[in-house]
């Protein structure tokens, strides 16, 4: 299994904003999409940190799901610009699982 961990720096003192909203609309117009959220954090030492966990197949899912997503009018038209004003920095690394792994 492929897992995008995407590790986003909020503005401050909009972490829990950005939570609620990713967890009432982001998470699920990515799960209509196809995608699987397998976990969501907040940073135990920094309040402004937030990480999630997407898992994916392969590679080709992965391009083409998340190029479908961000693609779209759900997030061009209704969450880009909301995303982009309370983030201040994001990373996204792209792991495959070992063959011990439980994911």
């Amino acid at each position: 299994m492929l897992v995008e961990m995407r590790r986003y720096t909020l503005k401050p003192g909009r972490s829990e904003e950005f939570v609620s909203w990713f967890e009432e609309e982001v998470r699920p117009a990515m799960e209509e999409a196809g995608m699987r959220i397998l976990g969501t954090f907040t940073a135990v030492d920094d309040p402004d940190v937030f990480i999630y966990l997407r898992g994916f197949v392969s590679p080709a899912e992965h391009d083409r799901l998340t190029d479908a997503f961000y693609q779209s009018p759900v997030w061009t038209e209704r969450m880009r610009a909301r995303a982009l004003d309370m983030e201040l920095d994001y990373q996204v690394e792209l792991v495959r699982s070992t063959p011990g792994s439980p994911i």
